[in-house]
């Protein structure tokens, strides 16, 4: 892919990873799923991941321009690189989760079911967790995607996700700074967004904070699919 992705984006392990596959297509003159499922699940974890940093970038310059509380113009702004951050951020490791589900319908149909739509429509990365822990229980890679459902990140980013793209547009709880009687100010707390019962600060940092999990969590999967690519290949 010639695309500049962004610096902590794991490189190494993705294309080394890309490379023992693609190896293994060609011998096999790429059958007729690899462009389809293959190589386009696993070119979505990079466009998306690059979405997602451009997004956060893109909500902290606001943040510090005009502040948590602008116009709507602004705020609207500020809401659509929200929905893009956290949208695309757990759609890179929802699209990792497909490609190796991909990989792993090749090698043992009759756990990796996915020859239907309703099948494809299945495959997520909570589904693929499950089926990956069933059908190579002492595979590293097993392990790596269990851990990223068991981080409170997991939960965090899919109820922001779910919010978003299925339900409303959250709204935010604005603070003011107080005088008291002898004219001292009380610093008035971050203006909140609020996500169904999740109240998150708006900051520089609400974006730029919460990329390492993306960025870990990929680094983890891939790094650690090394033996799953060995099976493949």
């Amino acid at each position: 892919m010639d695309i500049r992705l962004p610096s902590d984006f794991p490189r190494n392990p993705d294309l080394s990873f890309f490379r023992r596959v693609e190896t293994r297509a060609q011998q096999d003159g790429y059958p007729d799923d690899w462009q389809g499922h293959f190589i386009g699940s696993w070119k979505a974890v990079a466009y998306r991941f690059k979405a997602c940093d451009q997004h956060s970038r893109s909500f902290t310059r606001s943040i510090e321009k005009v502040g948590s509380a602008p116009l709507e113009t602004h705020q609207y702004r500020q809401d659509a690189d929200l929905f893009g951050f956290f949208v695309n951020g757990l759609a890179a490791l929802e699209s990792l989760s497909y490609c190796l589900f991909a990989l792993g319908s090749r090698l043992r149909l009759e756990d990796f079911q996915f020859t239907t739509d309703k099948d494809i429509r299945k495959v997520g990365l909570s589904w693929a967790a499950s089926v990956f822990a069933k059908a190579y229980p002492r595979d590293p890679l097993s392990a790596a995607l269990k851990r990223i459902l068991a981080m409170p990140n997991y939960d965090e980013w899919s109820n922001i996700r779910n919010v978003l793209a299925h339900r409303v547009t959250p709204g935010r709880t604005l603070y003011m700074r107080t005088i008291s009687r002898d004219n001292n100010p009380t610093p008035a707390p971050p203006d909140e967004w609020r996500v169904s019962d999740l109240r998150i600060p708006l900051t520089d940092q609400t974006t730029a904070s919460r990329r390492f999990w993306p960025v870990s969590s990929l680094a983890d999967v891939l790094t650690n699919s090394d033996d799953f690519a060995t099976h493949y290949c």
